[in-house]
């Protein structure tokens, strides 16, 4: 992967799909999961998240990402976010990872899943209901819900309610309104939705269309960043926000800003070799063994706070 924002300027290694390298066997793949989340938990249900690791990669076979990758490395990448970046080690919501997309992608092939089938296959009316949740709102859904309106309305209005209502716009408004109602009594919903947002920004680079990805970065700064933040997941919102950033802004304005930190760190950075160095001629004028004076200088700088803070950057 492609390491479009420089590493030094992050807490975060955006390497993160190279780190892992899915993608080339099935087994080894999970195997890696697997090892990754007993060093948290040992006493995982690892038999019954490897039941959903195996029906989700059946559910996938054939189907693909933007960056060529096989999609089930999409939902293994979240599950082990989760574990990661989330601290979170709970066998029914990385199953729910594994099972997101499952759902939605699925429903123009032969044999569609269904909230149902899930809560029938792994005998779990819960995750059904999670992995339900964070299921876009499609063009199929609307239309239910335009036959709902007809019938309760009548058709005078007919087919402006219709374009109304298959706008994407509207789509997406929709999808929001199922997330919301459902995150007032599950927040497993919203935090799961969260890894998948962030590893969908750490693999925007691999998007053709660049006004689809400065989307995303849109919906991801004014949305789920804020939502990062206020469940406590500091870092995740950072993260968030800055490969978000890098997106939305304007390229020059990203690079400005970068530009600036290079500029001011080199100066930081003499001006503290001088102050070590008079320090240092100091203390050995003190004592015979000077103690070596520790001098901490952070090096990761967050863009889009930084651009947030500075009313004009061309000061």
């Amino acid at each position: 992967m492609e390491n479009i924002i420089p590493k030094r300027k992050l807490n975060f290694d955006l390497m993160y799909d190279d780190e892992n390298n899915f993608g080339k066997d099935k087994e080894r793949d999970f195997l890696v999961l697997r090892e990754e989340l007993d060093k948290h938990y040992p006493n995982a249900d690892f038999d019954f998240i490897k039941k959903g690791y195996d029906y989700a990669y059946e559910k996938y076979k054939g189907k693909f990402r933007a960056s060529g990758a096989a999609y089930y490395t999409h939902p293994l990448n979240v599950a082990m976010l989760l574990i990661k970046y989330f601290k979170i080690y709970d066998e029914k919501l990385l199953v729910a990872a594994f099972l997101h997309d499952v759902i939605e992608d699925t429903q123009k092939d032969e044999y569609p899943v269904s909230k149902e089938d899930i809560a029938e296959y792994f005998n779990d009316v819960d995750l059904s209901h999670i992995v339900d949740a964070v299921t876009k709102i499609s063009h199929e859904n609307i239309n239910e819900e335009f036959i709902t309106y007809q019938e309760k309305y009548g058709d005078e209005i007919t087919e402006n309610i219709k374009e109304l209502l298959n706008r994407k716009k509207i789509q997406k408004a929709l999808t929001y309104r199922k997330l919301f109602l459902t995150l007032i009594q599950d927040v497993r919903v919203i935090i799961l939705k969260l890894a998948d947002r962030l590893h969908n920004v750490l693999t925007l680079h691999y998007f053709q269309n660049k006004d689809k990805a400065k989307e995303i970065a849109d919906e991801t700064l004014k949305f789920y960043a804020g939502y990062a933040y206020r469940l406590g997941f500091i870092n995740v919102g950072k993260l968030l926000q800055e490969a978000s950033f890098y997106y939305f802004s304007e390229d020059e304005l990203y690079e400005k800003i970068r530009g600036m930190i290079d500029t001011k760190e080199v100066i930081i950075l003499e001006q503290i070799e001088n102050y070590s160095r008079d320090l240092n001629l100091a203390l050995s004028k003190i004592y015979t063994n000077p103690p070596q004076p520790v001098i901490y200088h952070r090096k990761e700088y967050e863009i889009y706070n930084l651009t947030n803070q500075l009313q004009d950057p061309d000061e």
